[in-house]
C-alpha cells in the first residue's frame, strides 16, 4: 500500500522556504497539487492531473499564493479540465492572438475591414460612412484581438460616448457585423448582445407652407438645385447627388438600383419645372454628374449649406430628409392616395399582402400627375416669395 502524503501546512511551507534551496512539495489534501519553492523563496503552484483526453499534464496555477487560495484555484481548475477546458492551450492561443494583433491581424479593425469590404456590409448603401462611424465610436477597441473582446468592453465604450444618439446608431450598426463574425467563430457569441445607450428618435418634422416659402429664395447654386430636386421628385439626397446626364432621357430619370435603398432601379417621370432646370444646366456628357461641384465632384458640406439656408430664412430644426416627409404629406393633402405616395417615394412594394405578389405596376401616369401637381403647387410659394 503506497504511503499517504500528509496535507501541506503554512508552517511546513515556511520551513522549506527558510532552508533556501529549491524543493517541491506535494499536498496530501488536494490530489495533484504541488508547490515548487525557488531559491528566492517564491512559491510556484501547479496541478499535476490527467486532462480530458487522459494524458497526464502539469497545469500552472499561479505564484506567491497562500495555501488556501492555491487549493481553491486547484479545485476550480480540476472541474474546468474535467469539462474539457485546456488552460495551457488557451493561454498559448491568447498570446498568439495578441502577437497577431500587433500586426493588425484578428483585431476588431480587421473584422470591420473584412465585413465592409467583402462581407455583407459591402452591400450596404452607406457602407463607407457606417464603417467610419464604427471605427470612430469603438476606436479604443480597434487594436484588440476580436476573440478576446467581451461584451462589457464594447458596451462601456458605447455607454461612455459623448452623443447617446450616435452611440445608439453605432451599436445598431455593429450588431450584424458581430453576429456574422460569431457564426464563423471569429468572435464570441455573447459579444453580439449590446444595448443601445438610448432609443432611436423617430423624426416627424414637416415643413409648413410658410417655411417652404421662406427657404425657396435661398436655394442657390448647385446645392440649391439639389434642394429643389428633392422637393420636385421626393427622392433621397444620394439619389439626386449621384445623378448623371446619362440617366436622364427626355422627361424620364432612371435611378439605378445601386443608388436606391431597396436596390431596385426605378423611373421617375419629371415635372416640367425639373425638365426646364436640366435644360438650363446642360446637357453634358453621359457620365458627368448633373449636380457637381466646381471641380466636377459630388457635392459635399450639406450641413453647412443647410445651416446657411436656415439662417437666411429664419427657419430651424429641419433636415434634408425632412423635405421627403414634407413631399409625402403635401401629396396626401393634395388628394393623392397612399399607393401613389409609395410610388413617388420609391418603396419596393406598392400593394399589401398577397396582392403585392401579383400587382407590380409602378403607376407611371399617376406618378407623373402627382409630381406635376406638386411642382405647380410649389411654384405658388416661389412666385409669392419673389413678388
Amino acid at each position: 500500500m503506497p504511503k499517504q502524503t500528509k496535507p501541506l501546512s503554512p508552517k511546513c511551507i515556511a520551513a522549506a522556504q527558510a532552508e533556501g534551496h529549491p524543493v517541491e512539495l506535494v499536498d496530501g489534501r488536494v490530489p495533484g497539487l504541488r508547490v515548487r519553492i525557488l531559491q528566492n523563496r517564491r512559491c510556484s503552484w501547479s496541478l499535476n492531473i490527467r486532462d480530458s483526453k487522459g494524458i497526464r499534464r502539469r497545469f500552472d496555477i499561479g505564484q506567491s499564493l497562500r495555501l488556501a487560495e492555491a487549493r481553491r484555484k486547484a479545485e476550480d481548475l480540476r472541474r474546468a479540465i474535467r469539462d474539457g477546458a485546456d488552460p495551457t492551450s488557451d493561454r498559448r492561443t491568447a498570446r498568439q492572438r495578441t502577437k497577431a494583433a500587433r500586426q493588425g491581424i484578428g483585431t476588431l479593425e480587421a473584422l470591420l475591414d473584412t465585413y465592409f469590404r467583402s462581407g455583407p456590409g459591402a452591400e450596404q448603401r452607406r457602407a463607407t460612412q457606417t464603417q467610419k462611424l464604427l471605427k470612430t465610436v469603438f476606436n479604443k477597441a480597434l487594436g484588440s484581438p476580436i476573440l478576446d473582446l467581451d461584451r462589457a468592453t464594447l458596451q462601456l465604450i458605447a455607454d461612455g460616448w459623448r452623443s447617446p444618439q450616435t452611440a445608439a446608431l453605432a451599436v445598431r450598426s455593429i450588431r450584424p457585423c458581430l453576429k456574422w463574425a460569431a457564426k464563423r467563430e471569429l468572435a464570441k457569441l455573447e459579444i453580439c448582445d449590446l444595448d443601445a445607450p438610448t432609443k432611436a428618435r423617430r423624426r416627424e418634422r414637416i415643413l409648413s407652407a410658410d417655411e417652404l416659402k421662406a427657404i425657396w429664395p435661398h436655394f442657390e447654386g448647385q446645392h440649391g438645385n439639389v434642394f429643389k430636386w428633392l422637393l420636385w421628385t421626393g427622392c433621397r439626397l444620394n439619389e439626386a447627388t449621384g445623378m448623371t446626364w446619362g440617366e436622364v432621357q427626355g422627361d424620364r430619370w432612371t435611378i439605378p438600383g445601386g443608388r436606391t435603398k431597396n436596390k431596385q432601379a426605378r423611373v421617375v417621370p419629371l415635372p416640367k419645372q425639373a425638365v426646364e432646370e436640366l435644360k438650363a444646366l446642360g446637357p453634358r456628357d453621359g457620365v458627368v454628374l448633373v449636380f457637381a461641384s466646381a471641380r466636377g465632384n459630388a457635392l459635399s458640406n450639406w450641413d453647412r449649406e443647410t445651416k446657411r439656408i436656415q439662417k437666411h430664412s429664419s427657419t430651424s430644426g429641419w433636415h434634408r430628409h425632412d423635405l421627403r416627409r414634407t413631399v409625402a404629406t403635401m401629396l396626401g393633402d393634395l388628394g393623392f392616395g397612399t399607393d401613389v405616395i409609395k410610388v413617388v417615394l420609391g418603396h419596393a412594394h406598392i400593394a399589401d399582402g398577397a396582392t403585392a405578389v401579383y400587382a407590380r405596376s409602378r403607376y407611371q401616369r399617376e406618378h407623373q400627375e402627382a409630381l406635376q401637381v406638386l411642382a405647380d403647387y410649389l411654384d405658388q410659394f416661389c412666385n409669392e416669395a419673389r413678388a
